[in-house]
C-alpha cells in the first residue's frame, strides 16, 4: 500500500502496533522505516522503547541519536518528529529492525539513486540494509502473495528474507482503499542458509479480534493463537507462490500428541423443529440460527421449556451450526430452546478444555467447510463431524498453552 502523501494510505495504529510487537524493537537497536512520511512507524517504536526505559542517560543518548532512521518518501529528506522524539537521517549501513508500507505499483519516481522505481525496489533496498539477525516487517497487497508481476519482488523476499509469519487483513482496514493487504514478517537471511519450507499465516477477520502476538512465540503458541502453516513453492516455473497446503486432520502442526476423532470426546445435542401448535406468549425463546449470525431479522417466538430439558441452553453452552451456514458460538443470552439446525457441543473436558476446542473455531469451520456436500445449500451431516480428526495435546500442556498465550478465552 502506498504511505505517500498524494495517496494518504497510512497505516492505522492498531496495525502499526501488531508490526511493532511483531518485530520487537530492543533498547540498542536500530530502527529504520525507509518511507516515514507519517511517522507512526517510529513514533510507535519510540513508545514501545520507552516501556524498557531504565531513566539511563546512556540510553537517552541513544534513543536520541543512534536508534531511530527514516526517510521522507516525498522529498527524501528528514522528517520532523514530535520534540520527544528524534529521526536521524544520516547513512547508516545496517539495521536491526526495519518496519514500512512501501507504495507497490503506483509508478512513481524515488529520488534517491540507490533505488529503482520497480515493485521490488524496497525489498531489494531492505535486503541491503538489515543487519545480521535483523527482522523486518512490511505490509504488502494480498496480490503479492501470487501475482505475476510481483514475481521479482517475491523471488527478492525469499531469497534475502526468512518468512516467519503473514497476517493477512480484512478489507477496508486502509481509508479509501478497498484492496486487501497482508503484513510479512521476515528475519534477515544469510545467502547460503535454506529458506524455511513453510511461514505461519493468520487471517484477522476482524481487527478488533486480533490475539497479542510475539516475534518469539514458539510452535505450540503460533498455532493455538490460530495461526496455520502454510507453504510456498520455491520453482520460478509456478511463480514462487506463497500458497495453502491444507491436511485432513485439523491442528495438524502438533503432530508429537493423539489424533481423535470428534465422536471420542464430544457429543452433537441437535435443536428441534416447534410446531406452530407449541408456541406461545411466553416461556423460553427459541432460538433459530438467524438469532446467531443475525443475517435475517425474525419475530420472537417462546416455547414451554417443561419436558424439553436436552433442547435447553444456557449461559456458556458451546453451539454449532453447519447446515448452510457454519459457525462455532458461546451462548451468553440467558436460558433458551435450540430450534433445528442449532446444536449444542457437549465435551468430554478430561480430553479437551472448552477453552482450547473454543479458540481452534476457525480451523473446525474450514474443515467443516471442505467435507460439505451439496452446491446450492452445502450440508454436512452429525456423522461427518463425529469422523472428523484432531491432535489434541495433554490437558497440561493445553492448559500451558492457555496461561502463556495473550488469547481472551471464552470461559
Amino acid at each position: 500500500m502506498n504511505n505517500s502523501r498524494n495517496n494518504g494510505h497510512y497505516a492505522p495504529p492498531k496495525i502499526v502496533g501488531i508490526m511493532t510487537d511483531m518485530t520487537n524493537p530492543q533498547i540498542g537497536e536500530s530502527i529504520y522505516d525507509p518511507v516515514c512520511d507519517s511517522v507512526s512507524f517510529l513514533t510507535n517504536c519510540y513508545l514501545h522503547l520507552c516501556e524498557q526505559f531504565k531513566n539511563d542517560n546512556k540510553q537517552l543518548r541513544a534513543l536520541k541519536n543512534w536508534v531511530f532512521y527514516g526517510r521522507n518518501m516525498s522529498e527524501m529528506s528528514p522528517t520532523l518528529i514530535s520534540p520527544d522524539i528524534y529521526c536521524n537521517n544520516n547513512a547508516k549501513n545496517k539495521f536491526d529492525v526495519i518496519l514500512h508500507n512501501p507504495p507497490f505499483s503506483d509508478g512513481k519516481k524515488i529520488r534517491d539513486e540507490t533505488l529503482n522505481p520497480d515493485d521490488d525496489l524496497f525489498l531489494k533496498h531492505c535486503a541491503d540494509v538489515i543487519a545480521e539477525n535483523g527482522r523486518m516487517a512490511i505490509i504488502v497487497p494480498e496480490g503479492f502473495l501470487f501475482r505475476k508481476n510481483l514475481l521479482e519482488a517475491r523471488k527478492v523476499l525469499l531469497k534475502n528474507f526468512k518468512i516467519k509469519c503473514i497476517i493477512s487483513l480484512p478489507k477496508g482496514v486502509f481509508d479509501n482503499a478497498s484492496v486487501k493487504t497482508c503484513i510479512i514478517i521476515a528475519g534477515a537471511k544469510a545467502e547460503t542458509e535454506k529458506q524455511s519450507d513453510y511461514y505461519w499465516y493468520y487471517d484477522v477477520k476482524n481487527l478488533r479480534d486480533m490475539p497479542a502476538l510475539s516475534y518469539n512465540h514458539d510452535e505450540a503458541i503460533m498455532k493455538y493463537i490460530g495461526f496455520k502453516k502454510e507453504y510456498y513453492s520455491p520453482t520460478e516455473s509456478s511463480g514462487y507462490l506463497l500458497k495453502n497446503v491444507s491436511s485432513n486432520v485439523i491442528n495438524d502442526e502438533l503432530p508429537q500428541y493423539p489424533i481423535y476423532k470428534f465422536k471420542n470426546f464430544m457429543q452433537i445435542q441437535s435443536g428441534k423443529y416447534f410446531h406452530q401448535s407449541e408456541l406461545s406468549n411466553s416461556g423460553y425463546k427459541t432460538i433459530h440460527i438467524n438469532d446467531i449470525t443475525k443475517k435475517k431479522k425474525i419475530k420472537n417466538e417462546y416455547a414451554d421449556p417443561r419436558n424439553l430439558e436436552k433442547y435447553i441452553i444456557s449461559n456458556g453452552d458451546l453451539l454449532m451450526y453447519f447446515s448452510g451456514a457454519y459457525g462455532i458460538c458461546v451462548w451468553e443470552q440467558g436460558n433458551a430452546l435450540m430450534s433445528r439446525h442449532l446444536n449444542k457441543i457437549i465435551l468430554n473436558t478430561d480430553i479437551i478444555l472448552k477453552d482450547y476446542f473454543y479458540i481452534l473455531k476457525e480451523q473446525i469451520i474450514e474443515h467443516m467447510k471442505n467435507v460439505a456436500n451439496g452446491t446450492t445449500v452445502p450440508f454436512i451431516s452429525k456423522e461427518n463431524i463425529y469422523d472428523m480428526q484432531i491432535h489434541i495435546p495433554p490437558i497440561s500442556e493445553q492448559k500451558y498453552l492457555l496461561k502463556k498465550s495473550n488469547v481472551n478465552t471464552a470461559f
